[in-house]
């Protein structure tokens, strides 16, 4: 059963992968590997164990609002919110659902839960 929760700093390496994974696979088709390493920026690190990628990638996540779905204790998407829009409104920045988790509802659960 997938839960709704919020972020917590020790997830910054699963949801950095499930962003790498998800962006590469659904985003960046058209482009050439040098192409996708400069667009992913620092979630090319995304597998690396090395204390300053894994640093890099928390710091790029950081939002006011941060939601992951979990399933069976694996984070299968995410959801970033933070900046206001012209009617001070939080504005959604990014969602990011596993492929095997798509057309599931998660999307549609963290987006509920975020405009609560």
């Amino acid at each position: 059963m997938v839960t709704i929760r919020n972020y917590r700093n020790d997830d910054a390496a699963d949801v950095g992968r499930l962003i790498a994974r998800t962006y590469s696979a659904f985003n960046l088709g058209f482009a050439t590997p040098d192409q996708q390493a400069a667009l992913l920026g620092p979630f090319r690190f995304a597998e690396s164990a090395e204390a300053a990628h894994r640093s890099a990638i928390a710091e790029v996540l950081q939002a006011p609002v941060i939601l992951v779905a979990e399933d069976a204790g694996a984070i299968v998407g995410v959801l970033r919110g933070g900046r206001l829009d012209r009617r001070g409104r939080t504005v959604l920045q990014s969602l990011f659902v596993a492929a095997d988790h798509q057309r599931r509802g998660v999307g549609r659960r963290l987006v509920t839960r975020f405009e609560q």
